[in-house]
């Protein structure tokens, strides 16, 4: 919404500025192509003046868009590399992780269930160790 108003603000004087300029610049100014021979009605155009500053203003334009989509070159270059090398990462695989120290070869867990309930198997009995004295407490 703010743009499309700022737009009208920007483009609504300049409309009636190059309006006004084309009513006011209405008379025939002759464009003579031969610097040497000013009269020579073969090489010379006569428009209104309107016209040729209308089109000196686009031809302004035109060049500055050429000359600085040229010199922002080098960033769409590096930009473009850039994408390439995400692109070239991203469809590499990783390597699998390894399996976790006693698992399966299949990666599940030998002593139970995976849901982490109790089995009744102790820690001291998944090390090997003997089961510890009820006694001493």
């Amino acid at each position: 919404m703010i743009s499309r108003l700022l737009t009208f603000v920007v483009l609504a004087p300049l409309a009636i500025i190059l309006v006004a300029l084309a009513v006011v610049n209405r008379q025939s100014v002759p464009l003579t192509l031969d610097v040497l021979q000013t009269g020579n009605e073969n090489l010379s155009v006569s428009l209104p003046m309107f016209i040729w500053l209308l089109a000196a203003l686009i031809f302004g334009m035109v060049i500055g868009g050429v000359v600085s989509w040229m010199r922002q070159g080098r960033y769409r270059r590096l930009a473009r590399r850039r994408k390439q090398e995400v692109n070239r990462l991203e469809n590499e695989r990783p390597a699998p992780p390894a399996k976790p120290y006693g698992t399966r070869e299949d990666g599940t867990w030998p002593y139970g269930r995976d849901d982490g309930t109790d089995t009744g198997v102790t820690g001291t009995q998944l090390a090997g160790l003997p089961a510890p004295d009820a006694h001493r407490a």
